[in-house]
């Protein structure tokens, strides 16, 4: 953390972690500290970055948040598929001609709804 003129500048954060301070900061400007203790935050994240984004919630105090209120999603990521005109059906691309992509949104709404789809940092790692 650096001070500037303009206010308090953080180095060194994620795109992820930028949105949490954000999110916090105008919480709390808004409706206090206790707000951001009492604040409810689902994260969605990839089989590639779910420990990262553990070690950064845990190295960063949940961003003054509890930590028994922000639920982290584990998402897979699904291959793409394309229109085989021939076979006329949707067949799965290979190789790198088209990026993996998480689910999304809905299918987060989704996975809210299965005991032991999502899960807490707040010392018992409850999955």
């Amino acid at each position: 953390v650096q001070g500037s003129k303009s206010g308090t500048r953080l180095n060194n954060l994620t795109f992820g972690s930028r949105m949490l301070c954000q999110l916090v900061s105008v919480v709390e400007a808004e409706a206090g500290p206790k707000a951001v203790e009492s604040l409810k935050v689902i994260l969605v994240v990839s089989p590639n970055n779910s420990q990262p984004a553990n070690m950064d919630l845990r190295q960063r105090n949940w961003y003054g948040m509890m930590p028994q209120n922000v639920v982290i999603l584990e998402q897979p990521y699904l291959p793409g598929y394309q229109w085989d005109s021939e076979h006329k059906e949707f067949q799965e691309v290979k190789g790198s001609q088209v990026e993996q992509r998480p689910l999304g949104t809905g299918y987060a709404i989704n996975q809210m709804t299965f005991a032991g789809e999502g899960y807490t940092l707040d010392g018992m790692e409850e999955k």
